[in-house]
């Protein structure tokens, strides 16, 4: 197939809020060709549309059949399957009605359904209804006009997102929903991916549904729920080598491959994170996945034996762990030159996991489990010393009933959750969360002194 570079069109629908959405996608060639009844409605039962209508055609028309060959069909059909398989859904290819179903036809022309040659799409998804996904819902991938097997893979992914609440373009050519790379040749495979990229076809717009950002796979698995996860990345240590000496300028070279890429590295010394890697938020073409990742270790980790550790991840958190011993000076023989809270076991200085909870007695920021384990702080005023972790201060703060957001180091609307005096009180203590909770204000900056991580 030639190649083309065609951008998709996506026509807004009414809302249909709380929909049960089908979990059948299919995937109609167009054997003998499809008809297509003008309307004011979109329906794949009856293979309504309005785009004919919204072209000035009305009646029937008629969208010739697949013109490529068996394999290249059966190549498409399983790579649409492959982007899918992350949500209960199921890709078809015989006409399931009268279930319900989201059809997709992907053959004919543009100008079959009424455009000119000069404006004709790639695609269309007529079917959507903005940031609530339709059901029933058809859409079209012009194939006869041609694209390569990567092409359109992702025009079937684009034009059948949209209808499932997924009415943005994104400035990342690594998910379907992208304008950059339509033609599939100077990035990686599409899938829909679980990380925040910002809005926009070409330069970067506010979402359609609100923000700046949106999370395709988070949108899927609320529509769909969770279906297959993808095998685990392929990972291994390059450097430094097997008892090799190394110092705190050491850089970790981490070997890792992926079909869905690497979306993080955290590196962990004896248990412990001391060091990630973390994808570009935006990828933008040319690019291709690295086949090797350099991570720097955080500095002030203690000599001894050190047991380095890789978590390898894709973007759906799917992980590789791999291992290498190394050494850093001399072993530990006691305590006393490991750090703060730490151990001595067999040359080894290491924390046992986080156990404080918040609100409990502290001496270490390394013995507070905070909401993802390592990201306790140990945090102190002129009477109290406890485990807390960061929030967010407003109305709406993330900590539990009982603690407010309180402002910490001068950043705006950063603190950490802590107790508030009995002194302060309000009227309304509920701040958003239906607790009972005082939501303090005006408080001085620099209340809080944190015992921040030696790394």
């Amino acid at each position: 197939m030639r190649a083309l570079v065609i951008a998709a069109v996506l026509l807004a629908a009414p809302a249909t809020a709380d929909a049960q959405i089908s979990k059948l996608i299919y995937m109609n060639r167009c054997d003998g060709g499809c008809d297509v009844n003008a309307s004011g409605n979109d329906n794949s039962l009856n293979d309504e549309s309005r785009i004919p209508t919204l072209n000035g055609i009305s009646g029937t028309s008629t969208l010739s059949a697949w013109r490529w060959g068996d394999p290249e069909w059966e190549a498409l059909v399983q790579c649409v399957a492959d982007v899918y398989a992350p949500y209960d859904v199921e890709i078809v290819t015989e006409d399931p009605a009268p279930a319900f179903h989201h059809e997709i036809m992907v053959a004919g022309y543009g100008t079959e359904l009424g455009y000119t040659p000069s404006q004709s799409p790639g695609g269309v998804a007529a079917g959507g209804a903005g940031c609530n996904p339709a059901d029933n819902a058809l859409s079209f991938v012009f194939a006869n006009q041609g694209g390569s097997l990567a092409y359109l893979c992702g025009a079937v992914a684009q034009e059948s997102g949209h209808s499932f609440g997924l009415p943005d373009h994104i400035l990342d050519c690594t998910d379907p929903m992208t304008y950059l790379d339509l033609g599939g040749s100077s990035c990686p495979r599409k899938f829909f991916r679980n990380k925040l990229m910002p809005c926009g076809e070409f330069s970067e717009v506010s979402c359609r549904c609100g923000g700046s950002r949106i999370n395709p796979h988070i949108q899927l698995l609320s529509v769909f729920g969770k279906g297959q996860d993808p095998d685990p990345p392929v990972a291994t240590i390059t450097y430094p080598a097997v008892d090799a000496s190394i110092t705190e300028n050491t850089v970790v070279v981490v070997q890792a491959s992926d079909e869905r890429g690497i979306k993080h590295i955290e590196l962990l010394i004896n248990g412990w994170p001391w060091g990630a890697y973390d994808q570009p938020e935006s990828i933008t073409p040319p690019y291709q996945w690295p086949s090797a990742y350099t991570v720097d270790l955080d500095s002030g980790f203690p000599d001894g034996i050190i047991e380095l550790e890789a978590i390898v991840s894709n973007d759906l958190d799917v992980s590789t762990t791999v291992t290498r011993t190394v050494r850093k000076g001399s072993p530990c023989a006691s305590a006393d030159s490991c750090l703060d809270g730490q151990r001595c076991d067999e040359g080894r200085c290491l924390w046992d996991a986080p156990e404080g909870q918040l609100g409990q007695e502290c001496t270490f920021d390394q013995f507070c489990e905070g909401p993802n384990t390592y990201d306790g702080v140990c945090a102190t005023n002129d009477a109290v010393t406890m485990c807390t972790y960061a929030c967010f201060a407003g109305p709406n703060d993330s900590c539990p009933d009982g603690y407010a957001c309180r402002a910490d180091n001068g950043v705006s609307g950063a603190g950490v959750c802590w107790v508030p005096p009995p002194s302060e009180s309000c009227t309304d203590c509920s701040g958003g969360r239906g607790g009972s909770t005082p939501i303090l204000m005006g408080l001085a900056v620099g209340f809080l002194v944190l015992r921040r991580r030696r790394r």
